[in-house]
């Protein structure tokens, strides 16, 4: 148990994010910047309406879009992964983008925080 709990602090620990890791850096987060920027315009549309609402609701709404254009993006390399060997569906996008906010929830968070405190 102590072996996995050196790896995951190795990589995972509380003073160092996956993204600021050369590796994960390189391998997965520069790809899923790539997606991230081209999910920038669909998510801005779907967004728009939230304009009507109070600047609360908002901050919610897009801290909540955020987090799911951020898990897509970095989920992008399994979904690219299934369209190459595989047929592509909807449920492969759905677990890819799962598996990606859950072992890269800080990283995600983190960069959620940075976007919301550039817009607010």
């Amino acid at each position: 148990m102590s072996f996995f709990f050196r790896i995951k602090n190795f990589f995972f620990n509380d003073e160092k994010l996956a993204k600021d890791t050369p590796v994960y850096s390189l391998l997965i987060f520069t790809p899923a910047s790539i997606v991230s920027h081209i999910l920038v315009i669909p998510f801005t549309i779907i967004s728009l309406p939230s304009l009507l609402f109070s600047q609360n609701f908002q901050k919610k709404f897009m801290k909540i879009m955020l987090f799911v254009q951020h898990s897509i993006a970095v989920g992008a390399l399994y979904s690219i992964q299934e369209y190459f060997f595989s047929t592509l569906e909807i449920y492969d996008v759905i677990i890819g983008s799962l598996f990606a906010f859950i072992a890269f929830y800080k990283s995600i968070k983190a960069l959620v925080q940075e976007t919301l405190d550039k817009l607010y």
